[in-house]
């Protein structure tokens, strides 16, 4: 056999094909780390260890165990090179030489030599216990007040809807409770539901037996779809006042703590009554923008949960459906922990938002699952991971307790420069250890090459624009989650700019009084000012703290496409003839003509702008009436809006709720807060890019 000295050099096509798992901030890192000091801007990548992937290899290395390095435990992948006369590979990592187990023939028909990201079969050591069923435990608030605004009926609609994807994965459980003042835990074995009231008492509820209340959706499938779309009419008949949602969110993960699994809990009121009751800390003045810790958690009760459920391997996603304050910076805590998720649906009307959470919840659970996850990430020598950010717990040092995982999640991983590179590349491995839906246990193998380079500007030549702002949102994010001040959060974002800008330009002969910005980050300006005026950096009362909380944990958890529209919302101006619609490069109000017709978006909706002047038979052709609020479904005018508003919502993944927007009427305001390139919460972008063009010569 050949020698597969070679075997770790692939091309870059092979390169590329890691893409969806690692996003590297740049493909070049400066060797050494007295140059890279100066660099301001966090390195790192973004990485979504459970991307979706076509035709991924899944290894078995039976009885001889996956090939691990003995010194750092990093696994073999396609760029190691294999030495001795094909006896011996040399560790990325560390560079420990280690040898091939017995019988085992190195050759490129091994996915492991030749695919940068792999699967592993995990042998029975990489777990405690053989991997459980699925359990999905569904919590819904059955208050007055989620009757009168529909979020009982549509968080039930959503449930029953999505449950075909559960019916999917073998011994596939479920469980439901309903809250008010009381628990409720469901049984659905019998002919009929019976309800099991639990209530609340000093201390911990009460949580009975599982039996009867963890059935198995297969054997119970329209039993259970019967349940659900009995619920609202069941508590429509009945005043029940809210507040017991901490007591819920307790009961449920006790509920399925044998097994671990998901809760999807939908909640329309901030709680008041037993465990986990909050106050309203805005109503009591105790948030203010100028002060410290507005984003940490009221209490420990929802940490303390949250650490609790890391044990059992339970997640929770967190559904709140608000027409008052919840205190969603309190209640992120449990997802942010359990690598769950937030949603928020403000001013929640079912007509309006019952299809985004129909969507949302639907497109939670059809995704692809992992159970009782952990993961790790490693670098090789020289370099250092200094933090993660992301929805974790950090079990103990450089492993992460995901809980559960899906394609969704994304982990941004910062690093540091410790010492010289000697060599050409350098290398980031991670590794996701989880259970399938279908009891198997996996490791995920990813596996990144950065090249290496003496000279700082390469780095800028080579920068990643999305990834950078990723990570510079996320760093943000965490200070925010952390206790620390707006004013201050907002004043190291900027400066983290100037620095950066300021070292590009030290390296190029630039005239004075001349602004030069590296090809790969011309954005970073404005995306720099677009993070400085999301809700949660804003030094503005203009939003609510629910809001601002809200957004700090799509920054915290989204990938870098996502953060990036986050930021910077896309929107399109719509045509009449047969080109598509195009994209409108900036987000500025008097660039918008008022005879035609945009379509942007924010996290919660997609607006239609009508401009005032629009021919009138346009306008006639789009709208039943003159100031209507929905467009008409008959007419070929309408047809094209109706054509760009679902590739908005394509490129985002979900279904959103659509309003038309008139030039000149109130309803502007929210289409007209989107238009951040002028002076909208804080100043315009080009006298912000003049303020930071002085700032960065007066840096050098």
């Amino acid at each position: 056999m050949a020698d597969m000295s070679t075997l770790g050099y692939t091309s870059r096509v092979e390169i590329k094909s890691c893409g969806d798992a690692l996003r590297s901030t740049c493909e070049s890192i400066v060797s050494s780390p007295a140059v890279f000091d100066r660099w301001s801007i966090p390195f790192g990548v973004v990485c979504q260890p459970l991307a979706e992937y076509e035709n991924l290899s899944v290894v078995d290395f039976g009885p001889t165990k996956p090939i691990r390095c003995l010194e750092c435990r990093s696994y073999i992948s396609c760029y190691n090179q294999v030495v001795s006369q094909n006896r011996q590979w040399r560790c990325l990592m560390c560079g420990r030489v280690n040898g091939f187990p017995d019988g085992y023939q190195p050759s490129e028909a091994h996915p492991e030599l030749s695919e940068p990201v792999y699967e592993i079969e995990a042998p029975s050591e990489y777990t405690s216990r053989p991997p459980p069923p699925a359990a999905f435990c569904f919590v819904f608030d059955c208050s007055d007040h989620a009757v009168a605004t529909g979020v009982l009926s549509s968080s039930c609609k959503a449930a029953a809807h999505s449950l075909k994807h559960l019916r999917r994965h073998p011994g596939a459980r479920v469980s439901i409770l309903t809250f008010d003042e009381s628990v409720t835990f469901w049984q659905v074995t019998g002919g009929t539901p019976q309800e099991v009231v639990i209530p609340l008492v000093a201390g911990e509820p009460f949580i009975p037996t599982p039996n009867g209340l963890v059935i198995d959706l297969k054997d119970h499938y329209e039993k259970v779809e019967r349940l659900l779309h009995a619920l609202p009419d069941r508590y429509s008949q009945r005043s029940a006042p809210p507040g017991a949602l901490g007591a819920a969110l307790l009961a449920s993960c006790k509920l399925i703590a044998s097994t671990g699994g998901k809760v999807s809990a939908f909640a329309a009121t901030l709680p008041t009554i037993g465990q986990g009751r909050l106050t309203d800390r805005a109503r009591a003045n105790k948030l203010d923008v100028e002060s410290k810790g507005v984003f940490t958690p009221a209490g420990e009760f929802y940490r303390a949960l949250a650490i609790e459920a890391t044990q059992t391997h339970t997640s929770v996603d967190l559904y709140c459906m608000a027409s008052a304050y919840m205190d969603v910076a309190t209640l992120s805590a449990l997802p942010r922990l359990t690598g769950g998720d937030l949603s928020y649906y403000p001013g929640f009307r079912d007509a309006r938002d019952g299809v985004k959470l129909s969507a949302d919840l639907e497109a939670k659970l059809s995704s692809e699952l992992g159970l009782e996850a952990v993961f790790r990430a490693r670098a090789s020598n020289g370099l250092e991971i200094s933090r993660y950010y992301g929805n974790f717990f950090i079990r103990q040092a450089n492993l992460l307790s995901l809980c559960n995982v899906d394609t969704s999640s994304t982990i941004g991983i910062e690093m540091k420069l410790l010492t010289t590179q000697d060599r050409p590349e350098a290398f980031i491995q991670t590794a996701l250890l989880y259970s399938t839906p279908g009891m198997k246990r996996r490791c995920r193998v990813a596996t990144l090459p950065v090249m290496t380079t003496p000279k700082i500007g390469d780095m800028f030549a080579t920068a990643s624009l999305e990834t950078t702002v990723a990570l510079m949102a996320k760093k943000a994010a965490m200070a925010l989650t952390d206790g620390g001040k707006i004013e201050d959060v907002r004043r190291t974002v900027h400066q983290s700019t100037v620095a950066g800008l300021a070292e590009f330009r030290s390296l190029e002969n630039v005239a004075p009084g001349s602004m030069v910005l590296p090809e790969k980050l011309r954005l970073l300006p404005l995306l720099t000012l677009a993070l400085l005026k999301t809700h949660p950096l804003r030094m503005t009362e203009t939003t609510t703290w629910d809001h601002r909380a809200y957004v700090l944990s799509r920054l915290l958890r989204d990938n870098r496409d996502a953060i990036r529209f986050t930021l910077y919302p896309r929107c399109y101006a719509v045509s009449w003839g047969d080109e598509k619609p195009f994209a409108i490069q900036r987000l500025l109000y008097t660039n918008l003509s008022p005879t035609g017709v945009y379509v942007a978006e924010d996290l919660h909706a997609v607006y239609v702008w009508v401009g005032r002047d629009v021919a009138p038979e346009v306008r006639l052709s789009l709208l039943p009436s003159t100031q209507a609020l929905t467009l008409r479904s008959d007419t070929p005018h309408a047809a094209r809006v109706l054509e760009t508003v679902r590739l908005v919502m394509l490129r985002r993944h979900t279904t959103l709720p659509y309003f038309v927007v008139h030039q000149g009427d109130p309803t502007e305001r929210q289409f007209m807060d989107l238009m951040i390139d002028g002076a909208v919460h804080g100043q315009a972008y080009q006298g912000y890019l003049n303020g930071l063009h002085n700032e960065v010569t007066r840096h050098v």
